[in-house]
């Protein structure tokens, strides 16, 4: 199950990709509902499985990017998608619990 969490003073909704071939059609029906923002592909070869690719960027500068088990996919308050690798937030995302 997919968990969407709201951070920062502008809503950003960020989520981190932990399986695409179960969480793939969840991850895709999260960022199509406005429009077409995610694909998913049956990938053959050595590694057979499934390649998710996400339209990140705005306006004229978008562009398709794969995305990866392991990275975080954040939504922007004015609809923009970006794609990053677990390393660049790794960290940042802490869910805290309160002290008694």
């Amino acid at each position: 199950m997919i968990k969407v969490n709201e951070y920062a003073s502008r809503p950003v909704s960020a989520f981190r990709v932990e399986n695409i071939d179960e969480d793939g059609l969840q991850i895709a029906d999260i960022l199509n509902s406005q429009e077409e923002l995610c694909r998913i592909e049956k990938r053959n070869g050595k590694k057979p499985g499934l390649l998710m690719k996400v339209l990140v960027g705005r306006g004229d500068r978008r562009r398709w990017v794969d995305c990866h088990q392991g990275s975080w996919i954040l939504i922007e308050y004015d609809g923009t998608v970006r794609v990053f690798g677990d390393r660049s937030f790794r960290k940042s995302f802490v869910v805290q619990t309160e002290k008694n």
